[in-house]
């Protein structure tokens, strides 16, 4: 929402199960806390790898207004990336660093799989595993942001950049943001 010009932002998944909702939601829960006037448009390709889809994807979103895109997608999402490249958008990766498929996504928000492992096996080795969906996110303290880079690296202040790592910081630190204001 920071880096959105015109508060529309689009967000990409592969397909519509309980975790790619989840994110999509945390998209738009996210946006809003930035920006209550910010609007987030998701779309799904209905695909974990073909490329078109997500391409597809972000034509269509670019033709609703969107001028930020993100994706959870997983080998599709570069070409998310490629596409935000082509038609001149911003992009914010999500999963792994995407800022290495093009120079449109200036941060990507790595979540580190290997981490979210380990706790879901140290919580089944301790009786804790429940069967279902298993939170791999900040609270986890299984998410960090990559280095900003590409095209947009220095489009958000040092300000905001800063807030977004306190956001993060907090959210490690198990803070739930939804009972705190943004103004």
């Amino acid at each position: 929402a920071m880096a959105s010009e015109k508060g529309k932002i689009g967000a990409i998944g592969s397909n519509q199960v309980a975790s790619i909702v989840a994110w999509t939601q945390g998209v738009v829960d996210g946006a809003k806390y930035i920006n209550p006037n910010a609007a987030v448009i998701s779309a799904f390709t209905g695909s974990y790898d073909d490329q078109v889809k997500a391409k597809q994807c972000v034509d269509s979103l670019a033709d609703q207004g969107c001028d930020v895109i993100t994706q959870n997608a997983d080998a599709c999402g570069k070409g998310a990336v490629q596409e935000c490249d082509a038609l001149g958008l911003k992009n914010v990766g999500t999963v792994s660093d995407e800022t290495k498929e093009g120079q449109s996504c200036f941060l990507s928000v790595i979540q580190d799989s290997r981490e979210g492992v380990a706790l879901a096996v140290g919580d089944a080795l301790q009786g804790r595993l429940e069967s279902g969906f298993v939170d791999m996110g900040p609270v986890e303290n299984v998410t960090r942001y990559s280095d900003f880079s590409g095209t947009y690296q220095d489009l958000l202040t040092q300000d905001q950049k800063d807030t977004l790592n306190g956001l993060l910081d907090q959210l490690h630190a198990r803070v739930d943001l939804s009972a705190l204001s943004n103004g």
